[in-house]
C-alpha cells in the first residue's frame, strides 16, 4: 500500500503477490450482470446468512445477503455514513442498514418507473459528511440528493451524459466523475450548482478528496491515478492534474487506513467471499469494514 498526498493506493510492485491476487477487486469482468448465484434467489436484502458467536479481530463477523448486486467493478455502490448507516445499491434501489442495531431501516428508489433496469440502476453512492443526505449517481447520468430520514429526493443536480462512476464530498461541495472522463464540481446550495469542471482521458471509476480537502484523487479505467489541487473554480478543459501515475490496472480508492488491507487479505485467504470483491467501505470510527462481492454477499469485519 502506498500513501500519496494523504491517499492510500494499491502497490502492485510489492512482493506479496499472493495477497494481491486475493484482493482482486481491481480486476474487471467484461460483462456487467446481476450475477447468477442460485443461492441469492428469494433472499431479502441484508438477510443474515451467518453470524459469529463472538467478535474476533480481523475476521468476518457477519455474512449478509446482497441479491441483485451488479457485477460491475467500475461502480461505487457501497458507502457508510458517520452515523453507521450502510448504503448499498442493489439493482435500481438503495437499501439502508444500521450497522449498530444490525437492522434494515429503509430503502430508496432513485430510478424512474419505466425503462430498462440496467440503464436506471444506481452506479455510485456517497454520504454527506454529516450523514443526513445521500448522493446517488445513476447509469443514466443523473445525480440525485436524498433526504434519508424522510426518504425524499431533494434535488436533481446537473447531470453527466454517461454513467456516474464516482462521487466525493468536499465539505458542502460535491465532486462527481463519469465514465467519459468528466469531473464536475457542484454546490447543491447554489441556483447554478455547477461551479467547476475538468476533463481527463479514461473513464473515472473512483474519486476521493483527501482528509484535509487539499487534493482530489481520480482513478481511471486506463490505469492512471491523477492528483488534482483544490482549485476547482471555472469550467475549463485546460486544467491539468498536479501528478499522474501509471498503475498496472484500473485504479480505485480504498479506505485510508493502514490496517484495512491486511485484514481483508487475511480474510480472503480463508475464502470468506467465494468470488472476487467489488466494493469496500469503512465505518466512521474505523472499527468495522464492509466488503461486497460478486457472490452477492456483504461481509462485516471487526477490527
Amino acid at each position: 500500500m502506498k500513501k500519496i498526498r494523504g491517499f492510500s493506493v494499491q502497490d502492485y510492485s510489492t512482493s506479496n503477490t499472493k495477497c494481491l491476487e486475493m484482493l482482486t477487486f481491481w480486476q474487471h469482468d467484461p460483462a456487467v450482470s446481476t450475477g447468477s448465484d442460485e443461492r441469492s434467489r428469494g433472499l431479502q436484502p441484508f438477510a443474515v446468512l451467518d453470524e459469529a458467536p463472538v467478535s474476533l479481530q480481523g475476521k468476518s463477523v457477519m455474512k449478509l445477503a446482497a441479491p441483485s448486486l451488479l457485477n460491475d467493478y467500475y461502480t461505487s455502490v457501497l458507502d457508510c455514513s458517520c452515523n453507521g448507516l450502510v448504503a448499498l445499491a442493489l439493482g435500481s434501489s438503495v437499501y439502508l442498514w444500521n450497522s449498530e442495531t444490525r437492522a434494515l431501516v429503509g430503502h430508496l428508489d432513485p430510478g424512474p418507473q419505466t425503462g430498462r433496469p440496467r440503464h436506471r440502476s444506481v452506479s455510485s453512492l456517497c454520504w454527506s459528511r454529516d450523514g443526513t443526505a445521500l448522493c446517488v449517481g445513476t447509469r443514466r447520468g443523473e445525480i440525485q440528493l436524498w433526504d434519508v430520514e424522510n426518504e425524499q429526493n431533494m434535488s436533481c443536480l446537473p447531470s453527466h451524459l454517461s454513467v456516474v462512476g464516482a462521487l466525493s464530498w468536499k465539505q458542502q461541495l460535491l465532486s462527481s466523475g463519469s465514465v467519459l472522463g468528466r469531473i464536475h464540481h457542484l454546490d447543491p446550495r447554489a441556483p447554478a450548482p455547477l461551479v467547476g469542471a475538468a476533463v481527463q482521458t479514461g473513464g473515472i471509476c473512483s474519486l476521493q478528496w483527501s482528509p484535509g480537502d487539499d487534493w482530489l484523487a481520480s482513478g481511471s479505467a486506463d490505469g492512471l491515478l491523477r492528483i488534482w489541487d483544490s482549485d476547482i473554480a471555472g469550467l475549463t478543459r485546460s486544467k491539468q492534474p498536479v501528478t499522474t501515475m501509471k498503475q498496472p490496472s484500473a485504479v480505485k480508492t480504498t479506505p485510508n487506513d493502514s490496517n484495512c488491507r491486511s485484514v481483508l487479505c487475511d480474510g480472503l485467504k480463508r475464502r470468506v467471499h467465494s468470488r472476487r470483491v467489488l466494493h469496500l467501505a469503512l465505518n466512521h470510527d474505523g472499527s468495522q469494514i464492509f466488503s461486497a462481492g460478486v457472490d452477492q454477499r456483504l461481509h462485516v469485519w471487526d477490527r
